[in-house]
Formats: C-alpha cells, structure tokens, sequence
C-alpha cells in the first residue's frame, strides 16, 4: 500500500477524507491518502475498515466499498480474481495489480463494465513496470480517470439528471413559485429551466478546457 500513498491517522485528520469518520473512528482508526498534481486522493482500504465477527453481511465495509466507482485489488502472483464475485450496483472499474517478486515489479490489468467508455492511459497488462514511481503516476491517473468515464454510463448520467431535475424543481418551489405570498404572475418552471440551461453550459466548458483532473476522488483498495 505504500506504493499508492502514505498511511495516516484518521482522528484529527485535516485534509479531504473521503467520507471517512475522523472524530470517533467509527471508520477505521487509519487509512491511506496520496496527492496527485495537487489533487488529495483518499483510499478506502477494505482491511482498514471495521471488521465485525457478529456481522456476516460486513456492513461498515460493504457501506464504503460497495457503493465506490473504482476499485483497486492487489493480489499475489497465482492469486485468481474475478469482479463478478462483488455484487455491486456502483463498482464499474477494477484495476486489479500484482507484484512480482521474482523480478520486483508490478503488472495491472483493468476491467471495465461494458457501459463504460474507453479512457486512458493505454497500459499493456503483460508489461512489467521496475519504475515503482512511474507506477504508482500512471495508476492514480488511470483510475481517476476511470471514475470520469464512469460518469458518462446511461446509469450516472440518469442519476445525475434526476438529481438536477430535483434542484431545479425545489429552487423553484423555494424561490420563484411564491406559494407563501400568493405572487401567481411569477414565471413558469419550463421557462426558469430554459434559462438555466442556456447560462450554465459556458461555464461547464470553461471547467472542462482548465483541467481533466479531479479535485479529490475516493478509491478503495481491497
């Protein structure tokens, strides 16, 4: 784990967490966290997470773990992995790397749900990176750029326009329809959406030509 990022104490921690709980350790006493061209990255680690021998279903960890984009599984040379064993609604990516002993380096292979979109870097699963550093970079990139390509599957992209249908809806309920003073003369919803959507794609585009990176992600390592 130490190739991906540093461990750190979660009580008392200060920078992006990831959803994780850093007052009463509910969550895991530490966990991992790396910075990638100034981007905080926090790992939810599965053997980190709270383990509860009355629990079968494991549900502190299936709260993290299940409901992440993208996952990252290490695994040992004649270990096997399949992604079809995790039942999950939300995982569509694993990045599944093993380390080679014999010659100390690392291989990656990706599995992808067939909705995702192809993204890059291209990585060559039969190509043994000795570079640890040069690794790790290229790791993190793909993986965070993963949970973008994600983002663009008929599932989260009707998700997201639920999600804003339901802001624009309670906006206007809040602010426009004037329900508690009795204004009826106030402009309809049809007329109020036509107006957000024409103002709010040339500040998306502005967004998007500034950078490709995230501001944070959160990728958990089983």
């Amino acid at each position: 784990l130490d190739l991906l990022g540093e461990k750190v104490c979660l009580k008392g921690f200060t920078g992006f967490r990831g959803g994780l709980d850093v007052k009463t350790d509910t969550t895991g006493t530490h966990s991992y966290m790396s910075i990638l061209e100034g981007k905080n990255i926090m790992f939810h680690v599965a053997a980190l997470l709270p383990f509860s021998s009355d629990n079968p279903q494991q549900v502190e960890r299936k709260r993290h773990i299940g409901n992440d984009i993208v996952n990252i599984v290490f695994q040992e040379d004649e270990d096997i992995f399949d992604p079809l064993w995790i039942k999950s609604q939300m995982s569509h990516t694993y990045a599944l790397v093993t380390y080679h002993a014999s010659n100390n380096s690392y291989t990656v292979r990706v599995y992808n749900e067939e909705t995702v979109p192809p993204y890059g870097p291209e990585i060559s699963r039969s190509d043994a990176h000795t570079d640890h550093e040069h690794f790790r970079r290229m790791l993190l990139v793909k993986v965070i750029n993963a949970q973008k390509a994600v983002y663009q599957t008929p599932q989260f992209v009707e998700r997201h326009k639920r999600t804003l249908d339901q802001l624009i809806r309670e906006i206007y309920r809040k602010y426009v329809r004037g329900t508690d003073t009795g204004d009826s003369n106030l402009r309809p919803l049809a007329e109020l959406t036509d107006i957000i959507r024409e103002q709010t794609p040339r500040i998306g585009r502005k967004k998007k030509e500034k950078s490709t990176d995230c501001d944070s992600a959160l990728i958990p390592l089983l």
